[in-house]
């Protein structure tokens, strides 16, 4: 079987699952991959991260005319 037609399977019996074993499973790849990231990247990636988080958090305040509590 090629990779391809592999990644096809996979992809299928996912959209097969229900959505909590989805979301599961997202979770789960996503600790995966950030657990095997360097420490260095990780560190990156946190930043990015909690900067994102910053920018949506502000968004969603400007959207609602609430002041920010810095």
């Amino acid at each position: 079987m090629s990779p391809a037609e592999t990644r096809k399977n996979q992809i299928l019996k996912f959209k097969k699952l229900d959505p909590l074993d989805r979301l599961l499973w997202c979770l789960d790849a996503g600790t995966e991959m950030f657990s095997n990231l360097s420490p260095e990247k990780q560190k990156i990636y946190l930043k990015i991260k909690n900067a994102e988080k910053i920018k949506r958090k502000n968004r969603l305040a400007k959207l609602l005319k609430v002041p920010l509590g810095n």
